[in-house]
């Protein structure tokens, strides 16, 4: 199955959260918007962890079924129409 990734689900994603842990898998593809990949870099640089959240996104990134895209207006409603947004479930708290 294929899923597109917000950095908020990422943040859950990498602190642990088992509901993203049964998604992000080496059986399903995980889509990274390209804004989605640019915030988490400025996050990085803002914390602590700076070399250690690099590695850990690199190597998610470097799996390879996952992805990142790079969005347009014509293109966003069909791509996103037809994925399922992690971030749900990070809303459901």
């Amino acid at each position: 199955m294929k899923f597109v990734i917000d950095t908020s689900a990422y943040s859950h994603f990498n602190r642990g959260d088992a509901r993203l842990r049964s998604y992000i898998t080496n059986q399903n593809a995980i889509v990274f918007p390209l804004i989605v990949i640019g915030e988490l870099r400025a996050e990085f640089l803002a914390g602590s962890k700076k070399s250690e959240n690099k590695v850990l996104l690199d190597r998610v990134l470097s799996k390879p079924n996952n992805e990142i895209v790079t969005l347009y207006a014509q293109s966003a409603a069909m791509t996103f129409g037809s994925r399922h947004w992690l971030w749900n479930l990070t809303c459901r708290y």
